[in-house]
């Protein structure tokens, strides 16, 4: 999971520049959308969703919400009720 992290999201994506990165999430097929961000998971366990949302003057944030070694009971759809989808909405 240290590695999903490190070398994924903050290795791969953030030092990406942000015209390069806006180029790969458009590759992306995103998994869920709320409150204006786009989340993304990696395919399978373990799981990193993070989050990308364009703001007014352009630039790409991008947001870390969960890792996980195994989905809980219930899968994934469950992680995003339980989890994933309460942290997206406390950001507005």
């Amino acid at each position: 999971m240290r590695r999903l992290f490190l070398d994924h999201f903050q290795g791969f994506l953030i030092s990406k520049e942000p015209s390069a990165l806006l180029k790969h999430l458009e590759t992306l097929r995103h998994w869920k959308e709320q409150n204006g961000w786009r989340v993304f998971r990696t395919i399978d366990e373990p799981c990193l969703a993070f989050g990308a949302q364009r703001t007014e003057d352009g630039s790409i944030r991008l947001m870390a919400f969960g890792l996980c070694y195994r989905f809980p009971g219930g899968g994934v759809q469950t992680w995003w009720d339980t989890e994933i989808k309460t942290r997206v909405e406390r950001l507005t």
